[in-house]
């Protein structure tokens, strides 16, 4: 999958990562970036209040494989 700038309402992301037998979309629930192990849980608010000091920024994600544009950043 080449990478692909992705822009939506509230956010701009970068989306790219090998081949996963599918075109990833932006359309998950979306993923908290924390700044320690696990670096990145569900964006819902029971995460966002159990990690909150943790918090250090947002990704969309695919709704089909899960992968976030974060994690598939590796790959540029």
């Amino acid at each position: 999958m080449p990478c692909e700038l992705v822009k939506g309402e509230n956010f701009t992301a970068i989306q790219c990562g090998k081949p996963r037998g599918h075109t990833c979309d932006s359309n998950g629930p979306g993923v908290l970036i924390l700044t320690d192990a696990p670096y990145e849980v569900e964006d819902n608010d029971e995460n966002r209040k159990k990690y909150d000091s943790l918090v250090c920024g947002g990704s969309v994600n695919c709704s089909q494989c899960g992968r976030s544009a974060y994690s598939a950043m590796m790959w540029i």
